[in-house]
């Protein structure tokens, strides 16, 4: 038969299932197909018995043997105790990504402080302005512009404002022109003092406020008295007498008297009121003009010395009230004398000449917070009920101010002879 196959024929069967595989058997107390009996089929469990006792565990063998096949995963069972901790295996190749980052431990106690690392180098002069000189100067004289010797390196510029200072009672408030090197050329703006000095002190100046607003004008005070003339000098020596001249030839007589309406040529001064007069000389005008004490003012350079003003006009003249303007006598204790002076050209404020005010500093109060953030220590300043008392910085320069009203400068003498 083509079906037919002998036993080594047949496919294997790997898995067996008891309850749905058969078995071919031969019944052999079946005779109906053969004498050998007759072929039937029966269930495999028939032929399996239940599961003996385990035997006694062999001794383990010295070869092993095949891994065998991976099982069907079983429930997790419950966790055993910690075992012991086994030896610590070779440390593995570095991971390619990065764990989660574990708490932060304790802080370590501080290690020992290092060594000081090398200074550095120094940094650049904070006050690029102030600098000194000692170029002389004469506050009396020194006007325009003008050059002097500081030390190099400063930041000036031109156009800005600085004060050169002997001290606070005489000093120049100036602009810059040019500064190079060492040179600096400055232009004057206002003196403030006398004297001649070779110590200077040279710094920026503050800078200038807005022009303020012109004040009213104060109501015209009343013309004061003429004053009473000055009593006559003492009359200097007489000096020598000069050698007599040789006597002229004599000139025709000339009329007894004349008036203005006479049309002689005359050489003398006349009166214009048309009444007789005589013919004054030369030291009788000048008494009549400019008695002893009078003062004469003028800007001619032909009379700038009293040598020049006695060969003008004769008699003796000195230079009066050189630097100070003239006020006439009142009744007034500053004008009550005459030749008496006063006055300043520059004033220092003290606080009895400055208007009364008063400074009130606002109060304050602080909550500090303590290292964990919460409220701590409440902390309060400027307290009226007994705490310590508020105080302000100073301010100002402490300089004087220019005192000086508008004025021009003329030559001015009086007679004393």
């Amino acid at each position: 038969m083509a079906n037919d196959k002998t036993f080594t024929e047949l496919d294997e069967l790997t898995t067996v299932d008891k309850s749905n595989d058969w078995l071919a058997v031969v019944d052999v107390s079946d005779t109906t197909a053969s004498t050998y009996g007759t072929t039937k089929k029966a269930n495999v469990d028939q032929f399996i018995g239940p599961t003996g006792p385990t035997g006694a565990t062999g001794a383990d063998s010295t070869v092993q043997g095949p891994t065998g096949p991976t099982g069907a995963k079983g429930s997790t069972g419950a966790t055993g105790a910690t075992g012991p901790q086994g030896v610590t295996g070779p440390t593995g190749a570095d991971s390619t990504v990065e764990g989660p980052t574990g708490p932060t431990g304790p802080q370590g106690a501080t290690g020992p402080e290092g060594p000081t690392g090398p200074t550095g180098p120094s940094g650049e002069n904070g006050d690029i302005f102030s600098t000194t000189s000692t170029t002389t100067i004469d506050l009396d004289t020194v006007a325009g512009e003008n050059v002097m010797t500081v030390d190099a390196g400063a930041a000036y510029t031109p156009g800005q404002s600085i004060i050169i200072a002997y001290d606070i009672d005489n000093y120049i408030s100036a602009a810059v022109v040019t500064y190079s090197g060492t040179t600096l050329t400055y232009d004057i703006n206002r003196v403030t003092g006398s004297g001649e000095y070779s110590a200077w002190t040279v710094n920026i100046a503050g800078i200038i406020g807005p022009q303020g607003p012109t004040g009213p004008t104060g109501p015209q005070s009343p013309t004061g008295s003429t004053g009473l003339p000055g009593a006559t000098g003492d009359a200097g020596p007489t000096g020598p007498q000069g050698p007599t001249g040789s006597d002229g030839a004599t000139g025709p007589t000339g009329p007894n008297n004349i008036t203005t309406s006479t049309t002689t040529n005359l050489t003398g001064y006349l009166y214009g009121d048309g009444s007789n007069i005589g013919i004054k000389t030369t030291t009788n005008l000048l008494d009549w003009f400019y008695p002893v004490g009078s003062i004469y003012e003028t800007t001619s350079t032909d009379l700038d010395t009293t040598t020049k003003m006695g060969t003008h006009f004769g008699g003796t003249w000195e230079v009066y009230g050189a630097g100070a303007v003239t006020v006439a006598k009142s009744a007034d204790t500053e004008f009550d004398t005459i030749g008496e002076t006063g006055g300043a050209k520059t004033v220092t404020l003290d606080t009895t000449m400055i208007p009364a005010h008063s400074h009130t500093p606002r109060a304050a109060s602080q909550d500090l917070k303590l290292a964990n953030g919460s409220s701590g220590l409440g902390l309060s300043y400027g307290d009226t009920n007994g705490g310590s008392a508020l105080s302000t910085s100073n301010t100002g320069g402490g300089l004087a101010h220019n005192n000086l009203q508008p004025y021009i400068v003329v030559f001015r003498y009086r007679r004393t002879a």
